[in-house]
Order: structure tokens, then C-alpha cells, then sequence
């Protein structure tokens, strides 16, 4: 009897082992500057796109959030933009270039997310959300991490800065202080 539940017990202890290792090896928690942006196409035909280039090795499964939506000083996202979420199909390695695309309107459809090997397009993953409609007179792209409430932000991308100030030292919506340690 004493051997049933010893040998019941390793079997508990290693489904819990592999459980908690399986998780742990399907995402990835990033840190500001794991990945940088390298495109951003704002088109009048609404089709827009951007890219990034991962920094650091990821594991299938990990998942990054953008939104074009403004960081406000007050450390918030400003409202009423879009929001999507990118998830690895499978392994990346450091250096790959992911790019994100979709229609903006009349309907916005489900970006599709790719990436290039050997020189053919190959599916990056699955994108959930809505794709971002930059605006061809500015806009930011913020990639972060966890919730919009309480983002861990990875990096970001500005367009066309304005610098006239404004009233109390602000300037218009499409400049917005950097935070998190992204200069």
C-alpha cells in the first residue's frame, strides 16, 4: 500500500511538474527594448501595416498587445482607438521581422501577422483584436505586455511629432510623453 502512494505521488508530482514547465514554455514575459519597431505604413487606401524585429528568443505562444491609442501623462492609454494582439505560432529566434497588416476600413478585418524565410511570407501566428488605423498625419504604436489597465510597455513608434506647444506645456494628441524608460 505504502508503495501504490509513493509511486501515486511521483506521478502527481511530475504532471504538476510538466503542467507548470509546459506554461512557462508556451509565453514569454518581455521587457522595454526586447523588441524595436522597423516599419510603419500609414496608407490612404486603408491598408495599413507595421513591423518589429524581436531582440530576444521567444517562445511559440507569446503574446504582445499594441494599440495606437496615446500613453497620457497622467500614465495611462488615452481611449477610443484600436487594440490588438499578436500570439507566436511557434518559436522565434532574435532578429526575426514580424509585420502586422490589415484593412482599416469600411470594415476593419482580423490583421494578419508574417514573416519572412527564404523569401517567401510564412505565417507568423494569429492576431485577435481589431487592426490599428494609424492616421497619416500622426499616430503612435505602443506595444505592450498583461492589460491595458496595467500595461508592462515593450516599445513604441511615433510619427510625425509636433512641437508647437500648447496650453500648460502640452502639445496635441499626436505627441505624448514616453514612459517607462523608452527614450
Amino acid at each position: 500500500m505504502n508503495m501504490i502512494l509513493t509511486r501515486i505521488g511521483k506521478i502527481f508530482l511530475t504532471t504538476v511538474l510538466i503542467l507548470t514547465l509546459g506554461s512557462k514554455a508556451r509565453s514569454q514575459v518581455l521587457v522595454a527594448g526586447d523588441i524595436a519597431f522597423t516599419g510603419y505604413v500609414s496608407a490612404a487606401t486603408n491598408v495599413d501595416s507595421f513591423a518589429f524585429v524581436l531582440l530576444v528568443n521567444i517562445p511559440a505562444g507569446t503574446q504582445i498587445n499594441f494599440t495606437d491609442n496615446g500613453w497620457l501623462n497622467p500614465g495611462v492609454f488615452r481611449v477610443g482607438e484600436q487594440n490588438l494582439t499578436w500570439t507566436a505560432g511557434q518559436a522565434f529566434v532574435a532578429g526575426t521581422e514580424i509585420k502586422i497588416s490589415g484593412t482599416t476600413s469600411p470594415t476593419p478585418l482580423t490583421p494578419v501577422a508574417e514573416y519572412l524565410s527564404g523569401g517567401v511570407l510564412l505565417s507568423a501566428g494569429t492576431c485577435t483584436g481589431t487592426m490599428l488605423n494609424l492616421s497619416t498625419s500622426g499616430d503612435q504604436i505602443i506595444a505592450y505586455q498583461g492589460s491595458i489597465a496595467s500595461p508592462t510597455i515593450i516599445s513604441m513608434i511615433h510619427m510625425n511629432t509636433y512641437s508647437t506647444p500648447l496650453f500648460w506645456g502640452l502639445r496635441d494628441y499626436h505627441s505624448r510623453l514616453l514612459g517607462s524608460g523608452l527614450y
